[in-house]
């Protein structure tokens, strides 16, 4: 017998792991590489080079599990996980005044199968939720019955375009797999909770046209520095623009207009290289227009209006060769137009 345990465990020149079970009788054996070779008691038999008595006062003995391992394993753990998955979201779905998710049902089999939902395709982390996209699909309440933490696989969270309101839930900073963020055009107010900071695989976010408050914490910038596109436009947010902005080094996108900033645009934005839109307009930003801000040389929109900027315009604006769009209207500058203005060759629009 223990001629026969040594080997089931241990194994021939191919490592062969074997464990024991009388539920998995009749399954297949796998190799390393994981291609079906023979029946499981045959496996067992030329492992072993003992009886079949010897083989069955094994399976007797352990009466757990009967299979080689190799590709199915984690089934039932994964098939648990899916299922929990699904119960968070139902109870979630109760729990609107109104929707259009008919297909989530409990009678229906499995999530891949609901609106909206994306189930990866298993493999080495088992198959599990990765992306909710119910964009315009006409829900009305709030997240509070939703729970985060039963969704470990999100990576992509998408509820724009619908009547959703409360607060933004703390939770929602458990989804630490998450890439992509969208709450735009909603009705969520309060302010944005610091638990997001744990979302550091970001890098989309766009929590635009809600009635969110408070300011923009430096946690945020530098904890979201594989952000490519940061979207806060259309809210009610205060304070400062944050200095850390300048870590955003992958940043393409910077929205933050039709809020209530103020201070001075910091000159830190001068850092980001790879930003291709700035929108400003619409604060309470104060100051001069910072010379380093003429170093975003991918910078193909830049919008500035209705502030209360003041000073000249730089002369090294004409840096910024690549600009389709310019609006500096309706703040305080003042002084000439510098002449490099006309080294933007590309401009379409001018204020």
């Amino acid at each position: 017998m223990d001629k026969v345990r040594k080997q089931c465990t241990t194994g021939d020149s191919k490592k062969w792991k074997v464990n024991i079970s009388l539920q998995h009788m009749g399954r297949t054996a796998y190799d390393q590489e994981g291609i079906a070779t023979e029946n499981w008691v045959t496996a067992l038999v030329r492992l072993s080079r003992a009886k079949m008595t010897d083989v069955l006062d094994l399976l007797v003995e352990k009466a757990i599990e009967v299979f080689v391992t190799g590709p199915g394993t984690g089934s039932t753990a994964a098939a648990k996980l899916l299922e929990t998955e699904a119960q968070a979201l139902l109870k979630w779905k109760d729990s609107l005044q109104s929707h259009s998710l008919n297909s989530w049902t409990s009678t229906n089999s499995t999530p891949r199968n609901w609106f909206g939902i994306t189930c990866n395709n298993g493999g080495t982390s088992g198959t599990t939720l990765t992306e909710i996209n119910l964009s315009g699909a006409g829900l009305e309440g709030n997240l509070d019955a939703l729970d985060f933490s039963s969704l470990p696989g999100l990576v992509r969270f998408n509820l724009s375009m619908n009547a959703l309101y409360g607060t933004v839930p703390p939770s929602l900073g458990t989804l630490s797999k998450l890439t992509s963020l969208s709450l735009y055009q909603n009705q969520f107010s309060g302010s944005i909770p610091l638990s997001l900071t744990n979302l550091s695989l970001l890098t989309k976010i766009d929590l635009s046209a809600n009635n969110l408050t408070g300011e923009i914490s430096p946690r945020f910038l530098t904890s979201w520095t594989k952000l490519i596109s940061l979207e806060l436009q259309e809210n009610n947010l205060t304070g400062a623009i944050p200095s850390e902005i300048g870590l955003l080094s992958n940043i393409q996108k910077v929205r933050l207009f039709e809020n209530q900033l103020n201070g001075s645009i910091p000159p830190e934005m001068g850092d980001l290289k790879n930003l291709v839109e700035l929108g400003l307009h619409k604060n309470e930003l104060s100051g001069t227009i910072p010379v380093l801000l003429c170093n975003l040389t991918q910078l193909t929109q830049l919008f500035l209006y209705e502030n209360q900027l003041s000073g000249s315009i730089p002369r090294e604006i004409g840096n910024l060769i690549n600009l389709n769009v310019l609006d500096m209207s309706s703040n305080f500058l003042s002084g000439p137009i510098p002449s490099t203005i006309g080294n933007l060759t590309n401009l379409t629009t001018s204020h």
